[in-house]
Parts: C-alpha cells; structure tokens; sequence
C-alpha cells in the first residue's frame, strides 16, 4: 500500500501500547499479528483462549470461571453478529479506494479504527468490571503481581536490554508487520526502518511508566469494590478512556513516537512497488473474505456455546 503524503493505515495496529491482560481485547490485537488464513480457526478457539489467557493473570474459583464462560460466550456472539460484517466491509472499502492513500484517507481509516476499539471496549468494560468486583483481595494481589512480573519481563526486552538488541527487536517487530501486509522490503525500506528504531530513542522507559501508571489507577480502583457505582466508573475510564490516565510528558512523548513512525512509513510508501501494492490489495481482500467467513447462525453460536 502507498500513499502521496501519509503512511500506511498499517499505522493504527502498531501504536497500540498498554495489554490489557484480562480483557477479551488483548486476544483481539493478538488477532492482528496473525495472517488472515489462520484468522478463522483462532477466531473459534477464543470461547478457550481467552480463559486460558487470563489463568496466566488471575485465578478464578469454580463459580467465577463459569460466569466468565457465560459472559464470554455472549459477547463472542455479539461480536461475530455484529462486528465482523462491519470489518469486512471496511477492508473492502480500503480494498476499493485508489492508491496511494492521502493524509486525509489514512486519518479516516485510523479513526475508524478507534471507533471499532471503543465500541469493543464499551461493550467488555462493564462484564470486566462485573468479575471483578467479585475478586478477592487475594486474588487482586495475585493479578497486581503477575502483572508486575510481566513489567520486568518487558523492561529486560526493551528498556534495560542493550541499546543495539534494542534496535535489533524495534526493526524485527515492525519488518514482521510490513512484510504481512506489503511483502519484502526492498534495501532502501529496511534502511527506512532502521534509522526509525535509531530515532526513537530510548522510548522504552517512556511506555513502561505508562503502564505502570495505568495499573496502578487499576489498583486504586480495586480499593472501591465496596462502592460499585464508583468503581465502575473508574473501570470505564481505565477501559474506555484509558487516555485521561497519561501523564503530559508522555502524551508529548506518544506524539512525537506516532510522528516518527509516520514517517518512517511514509518513506517506505514512497518507494512501494507494484508488487508490494498487490500484496496489499490481496491482503485486505483475503482478511474481508476471512471475517465474511465466519457463520454467526444461532445453530452455530450454540454449538459453539456447548463446545
């Protein structure tokens, strides 16, 4: 995919930062990482991802796994019903449009995209906020500290690791993604990439004080349980307006990141061949035909609710 002033829509799934590790959202972006072939048999494996997933975090007694089974398996329904229509529509509409994309075009794909995010996450938050609130103190200081743990795994990748596997892993990362959407990148592209990893910085320790600043919102917020109302609202926030918890320097931080990569691929995009504009266009065409796939019949639902 290229563009005449402006990066690939690509975009919107790199500058997602904090996991959300007990959410259905964070088995939704590692959806993203997939290719489209493989999308519809994991798609129908998350009514046991997703369990599994959140065993990694916190460990529910025998009354909450079965309510978190029976709120999953409506919001999976809700999803498949309502969501993956609206995404291969979307992918098609970008399939459609000519190339390259101006600044304009990728502002309004990126914003689309956040506003599938919010609507996923608007529609999660209060089950999420639900289970919670039925979790016992130690069980709050079990998910606190495997989170932590989870922290210093990723400082010693990208924070305290040295600076060149640093920039080794920025470029592995992101080349991965290009090259799932776009194909091979030619010399001059890879030395696109990796002079983005040089500027950058020491970004790193930025993201891992916003983490943290998030989870200890979420922490405070376990301090309300006694105050439903009141937590809920500060489960929304950290949910749905997760935004509001930055702090001023890493907004400015996040801007200047979100510039960067910008850039970067719209350099990439600027030396895009034909064969990686094809690589594109069958890209989103097989991902549209990948969710368009997925049959959401009540028969099917309650199959898979029995499974």
């Amino acid at each position: 995919m290229v563009t005449r002033d402006s990066p690939h829509s690509e975009l919107t799934l790199t500058v997602r930062r904090a996991l959300r590790p007990i959410t259905l959202l964070g088995l939704v972006v590692l959806l993203s990482t997939i290719s489209a072939c493989t999308f519809s048999f994991t798609y129908r494996q998350l009514d046991w991802l997703i369990p599994w997933h959140i065993s990694d975090y916190i460990s529910f007694d025998n009354e909450q796994r079965s309510e978190l089974e029976q709120r999953l398996v409506r919001k999976l329904e809700w999803h498949c019903r309502t969501q993956l229509d609206a995404y291969a529509n979307w992918f098609r509409e970008m399939h459609d449009e000519p190339l390259p994309f101006t600044r304009e075009d990728l502002e309004r794909h990126y914003q689309r995209s956040l506003a599938f995010w919010r609507v996923l996450m608007k529609k999660l938050t209060p089950d999420i906020t639900a289970l919670l609130l039925t979790a016992s103190d130690a069980q709050v200081e079990e998910l606190l500290s495997n989170m932590e743990q989870r922290n210093r795994e990723l400082e010693k990748r990208y924070v305290t690791a040295s600076w060149k596997k640093i920039l080794q892993r920025r470029v592995e990362r992101m080349e991965e993604i290009l090259q799932r959407w776009i194909g091979p990148l030619t010399d001059s592209q890879q030395q696109a990439l990796e002079r983005w990893s040089q500027n950058l910085g020491q970004s790193g320790e930025a993201w891992m004080e916003s983490r943290r600043r998030w989870q200890q919102a979420l922490e405070q917020a376990f301090a309300l349980r006694a105050e439903p109302e009141q937590f809920a609202t500060r489960m929304h926030t950290l949910f749905v307006e997760p935004r509001e918890l930055w702090s001023d320097s890493y907004r400015k931080e996040y801007a200047r990141l979100r510039e960067l990569t910008m850039a970067m691929l719209m350099e990439i995009a600027a030396n895009e061949t034909p064969e990686q504009e094809r690589h594109f266009r069958e890209q989103l065409i097989s991902w549209a035909e990948d969710f368009e796939s997925l049959s959401c019949s009540p028969r099917e639902m309650a199959a898979w609710a029995g499974s």
